[in-house]
C-alpha cells in the first residue's frame, strides 16, 4: 500500500512537471502584444530603424551583437530548457535505476499491483545506500522459491535431540540460585545455630537469565556451496523446528539474491521466513534452494543484525550458516565486531568446514553430520549467554 502510494504521489509530480512545461512553451510561442508605440520616431524603431537613419544597420546591428537584455533572455530560455530535459530522467547520474520508476510510471494498472514493490524498493534503496563502517547496507529481493517437500522423519530424531538438549541447559541457566551469605535481609530461621559461629544464615537468591531468544539464521548460498547447500538448508530447518517453543523467535535470510530488475545487477539478501510466521513454512521453500553468485558476508550480517537488534528479546544471535569463505574477510570481521559490541552474538556454523578464521573460536562450530547439531547448537547458545 504504500509503495502504490509513493507511486502516486510520484506520478502526480511528473504530471505537474509536463503541464509546467506544456505552459511555458505555450508563453514562449505566444505574439509579442504589448502596446506599439505612436511616436513617428519610436514607430521607427519599432521597426527596427532608429529615428533619422535606415532600416539595414539595424537590422545588420541586431544580428550581429544584440542587446543584454535580449541575450540573458535567451540565455536563461536556453537553461531552464536544459534543466527541464535534465529533470525528466533518464540513466544519468541519477542512479543505474533511474529507468526503472519510469518503466513503473508507464504501466497499465494491473502490471503495476505486481512490480510496484519491487521496481520501488530497487529504486529507493539504490538511491539512498546506508553505510556502516565501509559496508553498504544490502538490497533485499524477492526470492522465487518453488514449494517442495522435505523428508521430516529423517531429520525429525535431529530436531528432538536440539530441543532436549538446547531447551534443558537454557532452562537450568534461567532458574533461579538460591546460596547463604553473611549479610542480607532475609534469615534462614534454620541456621540461627550457627549464628555464633560466625556462619552464613542470610539467605541471598540470585536471579536467573530470561529465557527468551531471538535467533537469525544466515545461509549462505553463494557458489561455493554448490555441494552442500542442502545440508545448510536441513540443518537450518531443524533447528528451526527445534527453536520453535515459546519465548524464542526467529528467522531465516539468504544471501546472495541477485535483482530481478534490469540494471540493477547487484548481489542482496532474501528473507525465506519472517519472524512472526511459522517454521513449517521454512520446510516447503527451502527445499528448492539453489546456489548463485559470491559471499557478500558482512552485508548479509549487516543485514541481519540491524533487523534482529530492534528485538525486544534478551538473547539476540545472528548465527551464520556457511562454507567460510567471505568475499571480504577483513570487512566481515570488522562488521562482526560491531554488531557484537551492540549487544548481538554472531556465531558461525560451518557446513564441512572450521569457520573460526571468521568468527573466532568460542563462536565457532564446524558441522559435518546433521546428527551432530544438537551438540553444536549447544556449545553456540553457551558461547552468546556466557559472553
Amino acid at each position: 500500500s504504500l509503495a502504490a502510494e509513493i507511486a502516486k504521489m510520484i506520478k502526480e509530480e511528473k504530471e505537474k512537471e509536463a503541464e509546467r512545461q506544456a505552459q511555458q512553451q505555450q508563453q514562449q510561442q505566444q505574439p509579442d502584444n504589448r502596446p506599439q508605440p505612436t511616436g513617428a520616431g519610436d514607430e521607427a524603431e519599432a521597426e527596427g530603424v532608429p529615428a533619422g537613419g535606415s532600416a539595414e544597420p539595424a537590422a545588420k546591428a541586431e544580428g550581429e551583437n544584440p542587446s543584454p537584455q535580449r541575450a540573458g533572455a535567451a540565455g536563461q530560455d536556453k537553461e531552464d530548457e536544459e534543466a527541464s530535459a535534465g529533470s525528466s530522467g533518464g540513466d544519468g547520474a541519477g542512479g543505474t535505476c533511474s529507468g526503472d520508476l519510469d518503466k513503473l510510471l508507464s504501466m497499465a494498472e494491473d502490471e503495476v499491483a505486481a512490480t510496484v514493490d519491487e521496481l520501488l524498493e530497487e529504486a529507493l534503496n539504490n538511491t539512498a545506500t546506508r553505510q556502516t563502517g565501509g559496508v553498504s547496507m544490502p538490497n533485499v529481493h524477492k526470492l522465487n522459491l518453488r514449494n517442495g517437500s522435505v523428508n521430516m522423519a529423517g531429520i525429525a530424531a535431529s530436531i528432538n535431540a536440539i530441543r532436549t538438549k538446547t531447551l534443558q541447559w537454557m532452562s537450568s541457566v534461567a532458574e533461579s540460585d538460591v546460596r547463604h551469605a553473611r549479610s542480607g535481609v532475609m534469615i534462614d530461621f534454620t541456621r540461627l545455630h550457627a549464628a555464633r559461629h560466625g556462619s552464613e544464615i542470610f539467605i541471598r537468591e540470585d536471579e536467573g537469565i530470561d529465557l527468551n531468544a531471538a535467533v537469525s539464521f544466515v545461509i549462505d548460498r553463494s557458489g561455493s556451496m554448490d555441494r552442500t547447500i542442502q545440508q545448510a538448508a536441513t540443518a537450518t530447518l531443524a533447528a528451526m523446528m527445534a527453536f520453535d517453543v515459546p519465548g524464542i523467535e526467529t528467522q531465516v535470510s539468504v544471501f546472495p539474491v541477485r535483482s530481478v530488475v534490469q540494471g540493477c545487477g547487484d548481489e542482496g539478501v532474501g528473507v525465506v521466513k519472517r519472524w512472526e510466521e511459522s517454521p513449517r513454512h521454512l520446510a516447503s521453500r527451502i527445499a528448492s534452494l539453489t546456489v548463485d553468485g559470491g559471499t557478500p558476508m558482512a552485508e548479509a550480517i549487516l543485514f541481519a543484525a540491524s533487523d534482529i537488534i530492534r528485538r525486544q528479546e534478551t538473547l539476540r544471535i545472528v548465527m551464520v550458516v556457511t562454507d567460510g569463505e567471505p568475499n571480504d574477510l577483513a570487512s566481515t570481521r570488522q562488521v562482526i565486531e560491531t554488531v557484537r559490541a551492540a549487544g548481538v552474538t554472531v556465531a558461525g556454523l560451518g557446513i564441512g568446514v572450521d569457520p573460526s578464521e571468521v568468527f573466532g573460536e568460542p563462536y565457532s562450530v564446524a558441522l559435518y553430520d546433521v546428527s551432530d547439531l544438537s551438540g553444536a547448537m549447544v556449545k553456540l547458545i553457551k558461547s552468546s549467554m556466557a559472553h
